[in-house]
Parts: C-alpha cells; sequence; structure tokens
C-alpha cells in the first residue's frame, strides 16, 4: 500500500508539473499588452509620409521573445509618450531640429537617441531589452529604411498616451 500511495503522490507531483509547465509556455507566448492606435492610424503610419513641414521618427520595438514581457516606456523631448510592447511601434511627427527620444523614461541614466530631424525626413529607432542590472533595462540606437520599414510594416502603431 505504501508503494501505491507514493506511486500516486510521484504521478500526481508529475501532473501537476506538466500543467505548471503548459502555463509558464502560455504566459511566455502572450505579450504584454499596451494600447494600440486606430486600424485608420496604422495604416496611415505605414505609408511613410510625412506632413508638409514636418519629419517623422519611428520608435519600433521588434517581435521577439527576448524581453517579452518588459514595457519599455518612450519619451520625446522629455515628455512620456506611452510604453511599447514588443511588435509595436510609435510615429511621431515633429517639427524640424533637435529632438531627443528617450527609452525607459525620463530618469537620468536611461539610454538616449538624438535626431536632427530635417523638415520631409524619416528616421527610424529600434528599442531593444539590455542585459545586466546596471542602467537601463532598454538600448535604442537608428536603424536603417529598409529593415525600418520591414519592422513596421509587420508591426502594430501603438496609440501615443502622453503624461502630463
Amino acid at each position: 500500500m505504501t508503494n501505491r500511495s507514493s506511486l500516486r503522490r510521484l504521478m500526481l507531483l508529475g501532473f501537476c508539473m506538466v500543467i505548471s509547465g503548459c502555463v509558464q509556455a502560455v504566459k511566455m507566448l502572450t505579450p504584454a499588452i499596451v494600447p494600440l492606435a486606430s486600424e485608420q492610424a496604422d495604416k496611415e503610419a505605414k505609408r511613410f509620409q510625412p506632413q508638409r513641414g514636418k519629419a517623422s521618427i519611428y520608435v519600433i520595438r521588434e517581435d521577439i521573445f527576448a524581453g517579452q514581457d518588459l514595457l519599455f516606456q518612450v519619451s520625446l523631448d522629455g515628455k512620456e509618450q506611452g510604453k511599447l510592447s514588443r511588435g509595436t511601434f510609435f510615429l511621431f511627427t515633429v517639427p524640424p531640429g533637435e529632438h531627443i527620444i528617450n527609452a525607459g523614461g525620463t530618469e537620468p541614466g536611461r539610454d538616449t537617441e538624438k535626431i536632427y530631424a530635417v523638415e520631409g525626413g524619416i528616421y527610424y529607432l529600434e528599442i531593444r531589452p539590455k542585459s545586466g542590472l546596471m542602467g537601463s533595462p532598454a538600448k535604442i540606437f537608428r536603424i536603417d529604411l529598409k529593415r525600418g520599414r520591414e519592422m513596421i510594416l509587420e508591426g502594430k502603431r501603438a496609440e501615443v498616451q502622453p503624461t502630463e
């Protein structure tokens, strides 16, 4: 009877581990959610046509598995604009001149990219999770036109939600 009882406990433990593993697998495959822009706004962004007298800055988070549960706060010129999850992007329409984009918020030590925008210019920045315990959890950097457009076409436009 002790052997049967031990076998049942072992089987129950194995079953619990399998169920736990399945739950973790589903959680890992489900990306964190951010509010998305309308379908019309998404299509408009994918035309890659800056407004007259303005420049376009795309900030993209690639749809990769690494760091998928992390949401990255993005700020433009010191003002928080919202968060990006994997597979999402922001489109900022800006006047010509210097603009600073931060990944991870506006606190000191966050990763920053500076852009000198020209009228009609289109700029692509990518945010990626950064490994290590010190400093910003994100790395932000410029990417080329081809890669930028591919990532935008594959992604979904996130809704900008500036904080005041």
